[in-house]
């Protein structure tokens, strides 16, 4: 027995198809393509009183549905990966030996690939995706005229969609937003060659609807879960991709997030940094600047495919319209500049002049632009126009340019035309940065009537009686004229008084005229609302009138006008200048730069607009680990005081490197330097005491003598102090030298006069003298004999070291020892070793040796002296 289908059998395969093909709902915001469907839903016998009232599902019905669902797949996963069935042959009751029986097997495998629609309503082939560079969103920091760098550079940019419904669709049909860096650079400096490498491996990465990945193969750094389903108000980390084992702090980073628009726009803000890190081997000393010339280079991935149908060319998705980038913040912090085109009017009649001004901020005096006429209706063509071009330039001065369009009355009937002037950059056909509002040609000028054949003399009426006139309802507005000057996003409000000096009636009061982008209100209703009201002679009625300059303006007009239904109007003009902002520079900075783990810092923001909203974002690595901090990326939402200042304190308990961006509402932004926390080193040991020195002796014997008779003996010792020189200078100026530690010499001296000795140590400086004269004194009596001397004790020895520690050297001080005699000495520390050393005449010795930072223990012994051992430290 057959299967019955029933229709709504078949109203639920269509409706899952066109789930994912059609138009996206609020209500299933990640379904929906934004493609037009060839089905309709048939209404069955069970929902309907009289079967001859419901529709056949027929073999077309299956046709137009298995087109959609055949596109629908080969967008997926592309034309060439599926098999496209003949069409079935249907209409049973007029052919029926030809027609085919679709069969229960048919129903069930397109439900099935239903099935796979929806699982695989993200995914799209690469072959249907229309790759087009955002050139308005690049961003490139020259190597020339800028200096190398360190650091953090960052590059802010928008990405608009023309409604939230488009932005849908994009993703929603695999649309991606490709990001991809690099670096020209023909050196050999080895931070940048790594810079290099990260950009180069990298390839590209896709910003989707439910993930942000890499496109390489196989896939370098950290994609996310991020996508545009997951973003909020605040900038997310989507990317990363670190440097080499060197530089593994050198890292790329991509944030994203919601951007607010005011006009209906749907905006997604992205941030790409280049973030420039220290080595990590902290013992590489210096941190190298970066050359070159780096490039952020942004491109939309479009859907855009087709497929063939037996024989017939089917759209697969195909989104007309890219989104638009636009910078906010370039790699080399250079102004970007910014273009609009405003129009005093809206609808004009042939033979009128229409006036643009065109705006621009951070545009050079001097710079060509280009204009060209984009036909709305009609067919606005050179004919239209006096000067018979529909494309030209202008020249930029101080931020301003004209433009004034004639139209011709060329006297034929052509109908309503309408078109907007484009201002584009590098030619007529270059890249579109400023779209004028619509203007209305008014075909007033038209193909005369032929004129008609005479008739008949008209024969004058009768006088009648004539009504008396009716009274005029005349209405004014005052002010009836306001100037303005104020910076860009100020509004401009005014208190307005509409007054009636005739007659009554109904009055509207709404804005007329204004440049395009520049929101105006009236009693708070925005944007060419009208407000009404009623009035009669001798009254008057108060009404608030505003508007907000967006962009910067020198001669900048709005209009309102208070117009009586069915009688005068009168109008109030704001004519003034509207003054670019001034974008305030903050900066941001960790004081101190260098901290102990539990102590506090203080990160400070300074210069920022006042009372204004930042989100800041922390980055953290580990050390020594190089691990990424757990926290990293944390942001939070902060707001500057009356003076543009913020602080906060802060403390880390662990060691890191540690810095913070903000981002600011104004679109300035700040790094802060780089806070290093560390575990504070172990206390330093004292310097071991100088040494002590015994004070040397010297002198002459006998004290005063005959020349070249009496014999003179002179006797000095050092006394273990070292380091001595012993001068003896003669009555005529003559010094003999001498270094022995200790000495006795005898001699006759052949030079009257005095003659002086000096001994000089590390134990300080003794002298003595003698006088010897031509003739002998007389002899002194013979003294009593001495008595005999006691006997000497034998000698005891006592042998020490003292160490003097410095920077990279150490000098050992022996003393005590027994003269003459070797000793033996051990190292131990950061360097082990031994040896021996041999005391000089004095029983002391000095070993000095260049050791590498750390502590030590040094000990010495002698045979009958005994030992001694001392630590010390060098540094």
């Amino acid at each position: 027995m057959p299967t019955t289908i029933l229709a709504s059998r078949y109203n639920d395969l269509r409706n899952d198809v066109n789930l994912v093909l059609s138009q996206s709902d609020v209500s299933t915001p990640t379904f929906g393509y934004g493609e037009s469907i060839t089905t309709n839903s048939v209404v069955g016998t069970r929902t309907v009183p009289t079967p001859s009232d419901a529709d056949k599902v027929s073999a077309q019905n299956y046709e137009d549905l298995y087109i959609d669902v055949i596109r629908c797949r080969a967008h997926q996963i592309g034309a060439t990966n599926i098999s496209i069935d003949d069409f079935v042959i249907g209409d049973y009751e007029n052919n029926p030996t030809t027609a085919e029986i679709i069969e229960e097997a048919y129903i069930s495998g397109l439900e099935t690939l239903a099935t796979n629609l929806t699982t695989d309503k993200f995914l799209v082939d690469s072959s249907n995706l229309r790759l087009t560079d955002a050139t308005l969103a690049n961003s490139t920091r020259s190597a020339t005229g800028n200096i190398a760098w360190n650091g953090v550079l960052s590059h802010i940019f928008t990405m608009t969609f023309a409604n939230e419904v488009q932005r849908r669709h994009f993703f929603n049909a695999g649309g991606q937003i490709r990001f991809s860096g690099s670096v020209d650079y023909t050196g050999s400096q080895a931070k940048t060659v790594d810079w290099q490498n990260i950009l180069n491996e990298m390839s590209t990465i896709s910003f989707k609807a439910t993930e942000t990945v890499n496109n390489a193969s196989p896939a370098v750094g950290s994609g996310s879960s991020v996508g545009n389903y997951d973003l909020t108000s605040n900038y997310q980390l989507i990317y990363s991709r670190s440097g080499g084992a060197t530089y593994a702090r050198n890292e790329y980073r991509i944030y994203a997030q919601n951007s607010a628009t005011t006009d209906g726009t749907s905006q997604i803000r992205f941030k790409v940094e280049f973030a420039d890190g220290q080595p990590n081997d902290p013992s590489y000393g210096v941190d190298e600047v970066v050359y070159g010339t780096f490039n952020s280079t942004i491109q939309t991935a479009t859907p855009d495919g087709e497929v063939v149908i037996n024989g017939t060319t089917y759209p697969t998705v195909f989104i007309q319209n890219d989104p638009v980038g636009a910078i906010v913040k370039e790699l080399d912090n250079s102004p970007v500049p910014s273009y609009a085109v405003s129009v005093g009017v809206t609808s004009v009649n042939e033979g009128s002049s229409i006036p643009f001004t065109v705006n621009t901020n951070n545009v050079t005096t001097g710079t060509t632009l280009y204009w060209s006429t984009l036909v709305v209706a009609g067919t606005v063509n050179t004919g239209d126009f006096t000067d018979s071009v529909n494309s030209g330039t202008i020249s930029i001065s101080s931020n301003t340019a004209s433009i004034t369009r004639t139209l011709t009355a060329d006297s034929t009937t052509e109908g309503i035309e309408s078109f907007k002037i484009q201002i584009r950059t590098g030619s007529t056909s270059g890249t579109v940065v400023a779209t004028s509002s619509l203007i209305t040609i008014n075909d007033t000028s038209q193909t005369p009537a032929p004129p008609p054949p005479p008739g008949p003399p008209v024969q004058p009426p009768p006088p009648a009686q004539q009504p008396p006139p009716p009274v005029a309802f005349v209405v004014a507005i005052s002010p009836g004229a306001v100037n303005f000057d104020v910076p860009v996003n100020t509004a401009v409000t005014q208190q307005v008084t509409v007054s009636c000096s005739s007659g009554s009636g109904t009055y509207n009061l709404q804005e007329t005229s204004r440049p395009t982008g520049w929101p105006a209100y009236v009693d708070g209703v925005s944007n060419i609302a009208t407000v009404q009201g009623t009035i009669s002679a001798g009254q008057t009625r108060s009404h608030t009138v505003s508007f907000t300059p967006t962009f910067a303006s020198t001669v900048g007009t709005v209009t309102f006008a208070a117009v009586g239904v069915g009688g005068n109007s009168s109008t109030l003009t704001f004519s003034g200048r509207a003054r670019a902002a001034v974008l305030p520079t903050p900066s941001m900075s960790i004081s101190p730069s260098t901290v102990n783990i539990n102590q506090n810092y203080t990160i400070s923001v300074t210069g920022a607009a006042a009372n204004t909203n930042f989100t800041t974002t922390e980055y953290g690595t580990l050390y020594p680990s190089n691990v990424t901090w757990s926290e990293n990326g944390r942001t939070n939402s902060l707001t500057t005081n009356s003076a543009g200042e913020f602080s906060v304190t802060g403390v880390h308990t662990s060691e890191i490197d540690y810095y913070i961006t903000a981002d600011f509402a104004d679109t300035t932004s700040a790094t802060s330097n780089t806070l290093q926390v560390r575990v504070p080193p172990p206390p330093s040991q004292p310097p071991p005491p100088p040494p002590s020195y015994s004070a040397p002796s010297i002198s002459f014997s006998p004290s005063t003598g005959v020349i070249n008779s009496t014999e003179y003996t002179l006797s000095w010792n050092d006394n273990g102090a070292g380091a001595t020189t012993v001068s003896v200078t003669s009555p005529d100026g003559v010094t003999t030298t001498y270094n022995d530690a200790s000495r006795t010499i005898s001699s006759t001296l052949g030079i009257t006069g005095t003659w002086s000795a000096t001994i000089t140590t590390n134990g300080g400086t003794a002298s003595d003298s003698v006088s010897v004269s031509s003739t002998p004194p007389p002899p002194p009596p013979p003294p009593p004999p001495p008595p005999p001397p006691p006997p000497p004790p034998p000698p005891s020895y006592s042998i020490s070291v003292s160490v003097a520690g410095g920077a990279g050297e150490a000098t050992a001080f022996i003393t005590g020892g027994i003269p003459n005699t070797s000793y033996s000495w051990t190292l131990s520390g950061t360097v082990s070793t031994s040896g021996t050393g041999n005391c000089d005449g004095s029983g002391n010795d000095t070993i000095t040796a260049a050791l590498p930072p750390g502590s030590y223990a040094l000990g010495v012994a002698q045979t009958g002296a005994g030992g001694d051992g001392t630590t010390f430290t060098v540094t």
